[in-house]
């Protein structure tokens, strides 16, 4: 359906065509109808349409200029002129504004119906032409992007000689000149690991995919750093060109950040990006990327949204004596049943992991000799464990390196709980250190029963009920009750003023102070000094 413009300032003509035309079955759609060329000019400024007929005579604006105006800001439309036979010479006068048929008045409503046909056929075959010559322009396109794609991607990978790379990268046009360069694989979380996926998933996994490389050569544009292609399984290949890469290189970090940050602000979905080494041709650019595709198997342990290359990794015997080290730790800890000892515990474990650099086999075979070292406490009490070979498979399963950590830290937690309860927990030896604690701060005001369970390890809970099952009274009784007797005997034996004595005992209220002294000993601290003090 095409759209229309009348324009004749008589209203009966107006009127007369508007409503005898059948616009529809023409396959046309009146947008609408002006008096005027200076009303029809404000019309096009806000709708656009494809065919304007207009009378010549007019006020304010005739048809000439109105045609004028038309084939300078509107080329694509098309103008049907209509004029009585006095005005025919001078209609003509616009043939140099592209007027497409001159009609002459009076004109029937078949003679218009029959023009405005054929300027259909017209106009479809010109839509049609457009449409293949934006196909035609869209397959070139394509074809350029596939071409200069494939000449990246078979530079990157090193699939051919060194000339016939070269070759194909000058038929593409791509013109590298540096003096050193790097690959970068830029692969989405989702799809990591990846590589048998159904035909839904391989179909969205090309389009993410697709969507990811427009970001990237994006950005890489933007920052001048380089050439991005599409590569393997639905990754994408970056090449960095510099020619001082010292200098570069923050440049060429910053790209990749702000890839990192970009898939995630519009697609909402991690990222990694791994990257080789600096190579001096492009020739030998091959084993950048074998470095980059190796730095990528260290993703499990990295975690998503990172740039990766390798640098500030512990060396193999390093991070397997710092791991070790943590596992006895871990042990230790479960056996005193100090839950916050193997808080920190998991966490050095974490960051020790991702120092490592491990890939994925190495990190869960780590983990497992963790869990294992756990079982082994509870093996005496609970010979066939459930829950171990069910933890066991979850870790294997683990998409990355935290939701592993979270697997095993929840069967620690477990484990730690049952050998407690099968074991008793040495409750009196807990409730013990804690008087001693308590002994030692109790003129610290902050001193509370969170402070005394992080001082020991131990949970708020397990604490309370070891503490009262010992000394019959609650930690906070015990407290009261020790802060009192110091009290007393600076009430009794120095002349220290009452809200001295209730600072040093613990107290930051005076008056609390005091309503705490007499609930207890039935009498205020000033009673109770001076009866002492008056022996």
């Amino acid at each position: 359906m095409y759209k229309i413009l009348f324009v004749d300032d008589e209203s009966l003509i107006r009127e007369g065509i508007s409503e005898n035309i059948r616009w529809q079955e023409l396959g046309y759609e009146l947008a609408g109808v002006c008096e005027n060329g200076r009303e029809a000019r404000e019309f096009l400024q806000k709708q656009d349409v494809d065919v304007v007929l207009t009378d010549i005579c007019m006020p304010f604006m005739d048809g000439i200029a109105l045609s004028k105006y038309i084939h300078e800001e509107h080329a694509d439309t098309k103008v049907l002129i209509l004029s009585g036979y006095d005005e025919f010479e001078y209609a003509q006068s616009a043939i140099k504004y592209g007027i497409e048929e001159y009609l002459l008045k009076p004109i029937t409503s078949f003679e218009l119906g029959d023009i405005l046909t054929k300027l259909k056929k017209k106009l479809d075959e010109e839509k049609d032409r457009r449409t293949r010559q934006e196909e035609v322009y869209a397959a070139y396109r394509r074809g350029r992007m596939l071409l200069r794609s494939d000449a990246l991607l078979h530079t990157i990978i090193g699939t051919k000689t060194e000339t016939e790379c070269e070759k194909e990268r000058r038929a593409a046009g791509i013109e590298i000149a540096q003096n050193y360069y790097l690959v970068g694989i830029a692969e989405l979380s989702i799809y990591s690991g990846s590589r048998t996926l159904n035909e839904k998933c391989r179909k969205e996994s090309a389009l993410m995919s697709f969507i990811v490389y427009n970001l990237c050569q994006e950005i890489v544009k933007k920052h001048s750093v380089g050439e991005v292609c599409q590569g393997k399984d639905n990754r994408v290949f970056l090449l960095f060109a510099a020619d001082d890469p010292c200098r570069e290189e923050d440049k060429i970090r910053t790209a990749c950040r702000a890839i990192i940050e970009q898939v995630n602000r519009s697609m909402g979905l991690g990222i990694c990006i791994a990257l080789g080494s600096w190579e001096e041709s492009l020739g030998s650019v091959y084993k950048s990327y074998e470095k980059a595709e190796d730095a990528l198997l260290g993703k499990f342990t990295a975690g998503d949204n990172v740039v990766m290359d390798g640098r500030g990794s512990l060396s193999a015997e390093a991070a397997s004596r710092e791991i070790h080290r943590i596992r006895e730790n871990c042990i230790r800890h479960m056996k005193e049943y100090n839950v916050f000892g193997l808080q920190e515990d998991f966490s050095q474990l974490e960051e020790g992991l991702r120092k490592s650099g491990y890939r994925r086999e190495k990190a869960v075979e780590e983990l497992l000799a963790v869990k294992q070292s756990m079982d082994r406490l509870l093996r005496a009490i609970q010979p066939d464990n459930p829950s171990s070979k069910e933890a066991e498979g979850k870790i294997k399963g683990a998409a990355g390196l935290k939701e592993a950590m979270e697997i095993l830290y929840a069967h620690a937690r477990e484990q730690m709980e049952c050998l407690e309860r099968e074991t008793g927990g040495n409750k009196a030896s807990c409730a013990y250190r804690a008087y001693e604690y308590i002994e030692q701060h109790y003129s610290e005001r902050g001193l509370s029963l969170q402070e005394i369970c992080t001082h020991l390890g131990v949970s708020t809970t397990r604490f309370s009920s070891a503490f009262k099952q010992t000394f019959g009274a609650t930690f906070m009784d015990v407290l009261i009750g020790l802060r009192m007797e110091k009290a007393r005997e600076l009430l009794a034996s120095t002349e220290l003023k009452n809200y001295e004595i209730a600072e040093k005992v613990g107290f930051s209220d005076p008056h609390y102070f005091s309503i705490a002294f007499k609930k207890m000993t039935g009498k205020t601290p000033t009673e109770y000094a001076r009866e002492w003090r008056s022996e």
